[in-house]
């Protein structure tokens, strides 16, 4: 493995398992570890998160630019100024990427399409995204504390307002 610490793991219909660590991604097929270099082996290759889709498509974030594996590399998925900070998945398979100041993209194996703009806002980071299992809400923890994804708008849920949170961190 490119490294002995493991920040995210997904498994593929396969049952390969897909590990990204802070110097690259790891494949393991149940017998053998084959490691991806996605930027070249000598360029930054931190790779925080590792997701794979509804269509088992798997995707990595590293260095804050999003990339496909295909045809046994990685390959960059945006061209020009790429700043994906986190990804999920819904219910359907569809891949979920935060891109500042962008906003949040949806893939549905075919194309993207943005699903929310942020670009107004430079203020506003998305660090982390996650559906609920029985809602189907998108839930984001941002630089503004805990949103939800509502009509195309990022808002705070009424029982958030409620509650005393000021020692929830606001940064992950």
């Amino acid at each position: 493995m490119p490294h002995n610490v493991v920040l995210s793991i997904a498994s593929d219909k396969n049952y390969n398992l897909w590990m990204a660590t802070p110097h690259g991604i790891s494949k393991f097929d149940g017998r053998i570890f084959k490691n991806y270099y996605p930027k070249g082996p000598s360029q930054e290759n931190s790779a925080s998160q590792v997701v794979v889709d509804g269509r088992n498509s798997i995707w990595a974030l590293v260095a804050i630019q999003l990339f496909r594996f295909r045809e046994d590399r990685f390959v960059r998925e945006f061209q020009g100024k790429d700043t994906s900070i986190c990804l999920t998945t819904d219910q359907s398979g569809n891949l979920w990427v935060f891109r500042y100041p962008e906003g949040i993209y949806v893939w549905n194996g075919q194309s993207w399409h943005q699903e929310l703009d942020t670009h107004t806002d430079r203020q506003m980071v998305i660090y982390k995204m996650a559906f609920g299992s029985f809602s189907g809400t998108l839930y984001c923890i941002t630089s503004q504390g805990l949103k939800i994804v509502d009509k195309g708008k990022l808002i705070s849920p009424e029982w958030w307002k409620t509650q005393s949170h000021k020692s929830f961190p606001t940064s992950v």
